[in-house]
């Protein structure tokens, strides 16, 4: 019986001590489920194409720093520029190289030229709605993405796309 005890007690031992490491998890779990319903900062990017840099600058509209970000661009399941960035300040920018935007620029100025030469009549230059990804930890460490469709392309002077 004594050996039995033993055993037992062992058994229970290695239970205990299981259910002690799955404690400890759901613990992890609920502590970070609280961490993110506690954050509650509204971060907003928004982009535009600096023609002349050849680039796509993407602005941290939040007063809040960003960190570990990385935005992808893509237009008609072409991947047109990313990058990744360590930090971005609150109102800061992060400058994408974007060679294939010129590109599909050139080709949408292309198409407006030759519908005008056929008649119609083109309100609008040369531009593409592509689709922004961008995902970031927030200030309180809290890791998330956001998505949104973006229109891009040359500017007037009234900062209207044209």
């Amino acid at each position: 019986m004594s050996k039995e005890g033993v055993a037992l007690a062992g058994t229970a031992k290695e239970i205990a001590a299981e259910a002690n490491q799955k404690a400890d998890k759901a613990n992890e779990i609920s502590e970070r489920a609280l961490a993110v319903g506690s954050d509650q900062t509204v971060y907003h990017w928004r982009c535009a194409y600096d023609g002349d840099a050849g680039k796509v600058v993407v602005v941290n509209e939040s007063p809040n720093k960003a960190t570990d970000v990385t935005v992808v661009f893509r237009f008609q399941d072409v991947t047109l520029a990313d990058a990744r960035q360590d930090v971005v300040a609150g109102f800061g920018e992060l400058a994408l190289d974007a060679p294939l935007v010129a590109d599909y620029l050139a080709r949408d100025a292309a198409e407006l030229r030759r519908a005008a030469a056929g008649g119609l009549i083109i309100n609008r230059g040369a531009c593409l709605k592509v689709e922004m990804h961008v995902a970031f930890t927030s200030e309180l460490g809290i890791r998330r993405n956001d998505a949104a469709e973006e229109v891009i392309g040359k500017k007037n002077s009234r900062g209207q796309i044209w």
